[in-house]
């Protein structure tokens, strides 16, 4: 199995900026707001929950 991925050149800029506003969110503190876990590992009605998409992306990743 590879250890490589190929992507779009749009895909990997995507990426590269939504990993971007996350440091810079994280970096001004915004992981210290009230509900910020609770946004990213709660379930919604419909919604996948985090943990549940983790461990499903990964499966698809490591399967290719």
């Amino acid at each position: 199995m590879s250890d490589t991925v190929t992507i779009s050149k749009t895909e990997y800029f995507s990426l590269l900026r939504d990993s971007e506003i996350l440091a810079r969110l994280e970096g001004g503190g915004v992981d210290n707001w009230s509900y910020y876990s609770e946004s990213i590992y709660s379930k919604d009605l419909n919604e996948e929950s985090f943990d549940d998409w983790e461990e499903r992306v990964k499966k698809e990743v490591d399967s290719k």
